[in-house]
């Protein structure tokens, strides 16, 4: 599915079999080093484990004085038995402390690589996908997988190999028992196929509603205030509710589908050493067999039920890892830019450029819900270094229109465009900015903050950052923790603002990015700032009259559509709408 697929269906991406197979091996190959100390360890840990049902068969054939292939005294049998049990339990400890490194290490990458996707991925997707689904992928998903890295893989591993060491034991002991220890392949085979084949959807289906719930219960939660004014309780715990109706179906169908497929199992692990017992019991009364070797097969297909039970165990439980990582992979290999025509350019994006961009936009519809457009029709040019103050009253369309021009909500009509004039900077892609009058500070440091949105960032540049947003109080607390910093909503927006200083876009759009600033410490910042944005194309989607008066252009924006525009003294001086609105 494509980005733009994934657009339409305002889902994150999901990888395809295909590409999820070709994650997985990329990382396998990048730890390849400990996958075959993994191997390495469990191959000979497993044929110690498999050798010592012979040595026990050898000890009763010695101790019944029948003929074996190596004939030692009964002591010395002992003691190789004892020996090879120790090394057994040595090396399996080896092996599962290495399986544990190596499912800790690929989980960090898993982990490391859907968090990492999540936030490179095209804003629009991720704005459009809703929170539940962010959520989901990061917490569910990844829950889902990091038991299955760490546990199942290996544990999957050692019973595959445990069952072809154990069935080429029994093979060289006897060939005729043996056939017999395999009884229970067919059915196994069989009803696991069964259940395989219908699991992996019910898992994908069980995973989307999760998704569904999660959304709906963080909106409720955060909206709880909204919710309560507007007496709007009852809807949303009617979908609550048929949220978490669907999560039980789904639920209830996964356990249905394990009710018949775990009783046939367990007859599948049982059957075999019932038939060695029996029809072995009796090769050995008839002269047929030795009873050590009897034993020793009998002992093999006891040995296999865990490894077996293990496997199939992870067989169910890794449907719903593939799942899972089909989601995970979706965010974590997909590209990160993408145009707003949908052409997708990552190589192509100027790092070092003052130059600003030209947005033209040419009768411009957006919708929310289809045949409801919230803006009609508009049009209009910004030119390269120009500053727009977008002005309106609440509800007009304002951000909803910038959020349109950044590229963080489709159009539903008419076409959008931002380009260089600069001929030395045709093809390449401009770097657009939107910055929100919720100021996104996230736990960490102060540095981890800024370097966000500029990881190659170094000190200096983090500080001059600060300075031109006049929070030069913090350039000392760069590595302490923003906990403890007890910031409030002026250094919130301050941070905010200073990651455009770092970003150094062409294109940037602050929506109410001073909202909490007083009138003095917003014209102080004002005048700093603008020498970052200097050259660059700017809208200020402003309330205060002082900020729009300091554009070059002033945009009123009125019944989803754009009433007026012209420089701020022309407009104040005339009898305009804005005028109007400034007296209101």
């Amino acid at each position: 599915m494509s980005i733009n697929d994934n657009v339409r269906s305002h889902q994150l991406p999901v990888a395809s079999a295909q590409e999820t197979w070709r994650y997985v091996l990329k990382i396998m190959k990048e730890h390849k080093g400990g996958l075959a100390a993994l191997v390495v360890l469990h191959v000979f840990a497993i044929g110690a484990g498999v050798f010592s049902p012979i040595l026990f068969g050898w000890l009763i054939d010695t101790l019944t004085d029948v003929a074996v292939p190596v004939r030692l005294n009964v002591w010395v049998l002992f003691s190789i038995l004892c020996v090879v049990l120790a090394m057994q339990a040595f090396l399996t400890w080896c092996a599962q402390r290495t399986s544990w490194r190596f499912g800790e290490n690929i989980f960090m990458r898993l982990r490391n690589d859907v968090i990492d996707g999540v936030t490179r991925l095209p804003l629009i997707v991720v704005e459009q996908a809703g929170r539940g689904d962010v959520i989901a992928r990061t917490t569910n998903d990844i829950d889902a997988v990091s038991e299955a890295v760490r546990i199942g893989l290996p544990e999957s591993l050692v019973a595959v190999l445990y069952l072809m060491f154990a069935a080429a034991s029994s093979f060289l002991l006897d060939w005729r028992i043996a056939f017999i220890s395999l009884a229970g392949l067919p059915l196994l085979f069989l009803v696991t196929r069964w259940y395989v084949k219908r699991s992996q959807h019910a898992y994908e289906e069980e995973l989307r509603n999760h998704g569904r719930f999660d959304s709906i219960s963080s909106e409720s939660i955060e909206s709880a205030r909204t919710v309560d004014l507007l007496n709007d309780s009852k809807r949303i715990m009617d979908a609550l509710g048929e949220g978490a109706h669907n999560v039980s179906k789904a639920e209830r169908y996964t356990l249905s589908l394990q009710q018949w497929w775990f009783p046939a199992v367990q007859l599948g692990y049982y059957l075999p050493f019932a038939l060695v017992a029996i029809v072995g019991g009796a090769m050995v009364l008839n002269g047929q067999a030795n009873i050590g070797i009897v034993v020793a097969i009998a002992m093999n297909t006891q040995l296999v039920v865990d490894p077996m039970d293990d496997l199939l165990y992870w067989t169910d439980q890794l449907q719903l890892a593939w799942a899972a990582m089909r989601r995970m992979a979706g965010v974590s290999t997909t590209k990160s830019a993408i145009s707003l025509d949908g052409s997708e350019d990552t190589e192509n994006c100027i790092q070092d450029t003052s130059d600003g961009c030209m947005v033209t936009v040419d009768s411009l519809y957006v919708e929310y819900e289809k045949g409801n457009p919230v803006i009609k029709d508009v049009s209009i040019r910004i030119m390269p270094g120009e500053s727009i103050a977008l002005v309106g009253p609440s509800g007009a369309g304002k951000t909803t229109l910038a959020l349109a021009l950044c590229g963080l909500i489709p159009p539903a009509g008419g076409y959008i465009s931002i380009s260089y004039l600069s001929p030395k900077l045709y093809g390449r892609q401009p770097r657009v900015m939107f910055v929100a009058q919720e100021s996104h500070i996230f736990s960490g440091t102060l540095r981890f903050n800024l370097h966000l949105i500029n990881s190659s960032a170094d000190d200096v540049a983090i500080r001059n950052a600060l300075m031109l947003v006049d929070a030069s109080e913090y350039s000392s607390h760069l590595d302490d923790n923003v906990n403890d910093l007890d910031l409030g909503s002026v250094d919130k927006q301050k941070i905010a603002l200073a990651r455009v200083v770092l970003e150094n876009p062409d294109f940037v759009v602050l929506d109410e990015a001073m909202s909490t600033f007083s009138y003095e410490e917003m014209a102080r910042t004002e005048t700093m700032f603008r020498k970052v944005l200097k050259g660059k194309t700017v809208i200020m989607i402003a309330h205060r009259l002082q900020t729009a008066m300091r554009c070059n252009r002033i945009v009123l924006l009125d019944h989803h559509h754009i009433v007026e525009q012209g420089s701020p003294y022309e407009l104040l001086a005339s009898d305009s709408d804005f005028a109007k609105y400034i007296k209101q």
